[in-house]
């Protein structure tokens, strides 16, 4: 089951830089947050097309104690025993069987850290193609853990370089693409065709507009709370607001008056 999944992702290996060219955006009426929402978890709802699951790796990792390899796992050295003997389409399944890499959740905390609105599972699969062509050339430097986030961000950046592409060319979405975006369909109420080109705009905002955006809306936190925890002023902080809204093309004002700040 995981190789259809992980041949996709590794479909735009390797890719050029890219340029982008901004569409249009629509005004899409705003869920009320004041109505339930606020119970749910919200950045697993925004990292991934499958909602709920957002920080669940896919079923079909399996269990950790079952793989192909033999002897037990080097714990400070798990990469000599991953990436000791063959290719990289024989590597794939050793990172995915079980997720003994964790690279899951170290590409939940990338997104979050860096802010930018990428499908978790979309970014998975691209990582794991990544680490498994770039593993048998791995000697132990950088650390272990820097190379592994090297290799997500660089699958993060290349993503987001290929939505730019394919908005800068109007390309419309294959069949299911469209669900790599549907979180802000969902959370914001945006219509599916537009929902790619905010997600593009987004992700090339100044960072801290995007720390404010997660802050605020993925992360539901109330506005006070956010200023007291050493940002503002309160005016800088609601113009970097109405900033990333305008990008995404969503009504900050409906957003804030259906309860969305927390105030």
């Amino acid at each position: 089951m995981w190789s259809t999944a992980a041949q996709g992702a590794n479909a735009g290996v390797p890719t050029g830089e890219m340029q982008l060219r901004p569409c249009a955006p629509s005004r899409p009426a705003i869920p009320d947050r004041r109505e339930g929402e606020r119970s749910r978890t919200p950045s697993r709802q925004l990292l991934s097309a499958r909602g709920i699951d957002a920080l669940e790796p896919p079923k079909h990792h399996g269990n950790m104690g079952h793989t192909d390899l033999p002897g037990s796992p080097d714990r400070h050295e798990p990469w000599r025993e991953l990436f000791g003997r063959g290719s990289a389409s024989e590597i794939l399944p050793r990172l995915i069987q079980g997720d003994r890499l964790e690279l899951w959740p170290r590409c939940v905390e990338r997104i979050t850290t860096r802010c930018h609105l990428i499908d978790v599972e979309r970014l998975y699969y691209r990582a794991v193609a990544r680490i498994a062509y770039a593993g048998p050339k791995y000697r132990g430097r950088p650390a272990f853990d820097e190379f592994l986030k090297g290799r997500i961000d660089e699958s993060l950046d290349e993503l987001m370089r290929e939505d730019q592409e394919e908005e800068r060319r109007g390309t419309p979405p294959e069949p299911g693409e469209s669900a790599r975006f549907r979180f802000l369909n969902e959370v914001l109420g945006m219509e599916m065709s537009v929902t790619r080109g905010a997600v593009v705009r987004f992700n090339v905002l100044d960072e801290e507009v995007r720390q404010t955006f997660f802050a605020l809306v993925v992360e539901m936190k109330r506005f006070n709370r956010y200023l007291a925890e050493g940002n503002g002023p309160p005016d800088k902080v609601r113009g970097q607001l109405r900033m990333a809204f305008e990008a995404i093309g969503a009504s900050y004002d409906e957003w804030r008056a259906r309860g969305g700040d927390g105030l």
